[in-house]
């Protein structure tokens, strides 16, 4: 039974690292650096002044909850406009441009002689 879960576990390991695309490590910092670190400032921001504004502990936490649905909208939106434009720049990548890499044929005109 305990080999059976662990192949089971190793197989979706395999398939959600073969579905999804490769995610360099600049990327990811890219990504932190412009939009974790900011957003969880502003968050941070954002709860202290809940905290204050507030006296009852419900509403704070309703404000703190819709702080945290803001940010989580925040995060998809940035990264659904990021894939779109990768999307866009891989395709762009496999247009050939010229004959040079392709399989095609050398013509007798193009001849250096």
């Amino acid at each position: 039974y305990f080999t059976i879960k662990i192949f089971a576990v190793y197989l979706f390991t395999q398939w959600v690292k073969g579905t999804f695309p490769r995610i360099r490590v600049d990327q990811m910092m890219i990504f932190a650096w412009k939009v974790l670190v900011p957003l969880v400032l502003v968050l941070i921001l954002w709860q202290m002044l809940a905290m204050k504004l507030f006296d009852a502990q419900w509403l704070q936490l309703v404000a703190i909850f819709i702080g945290n649905i803001v940010a989580v909208g925040y995060v998809l939106n940035v990264m659904s406009k990021y894939l779109k434009s990768e999307q866009i720049r891989t395709k762009r990548a496999f247009t050939p441009k010229s004959l040079v890499g392709t399989m095609e044929p050398i013509s007798s005109t193009s001849s250096g002689d």
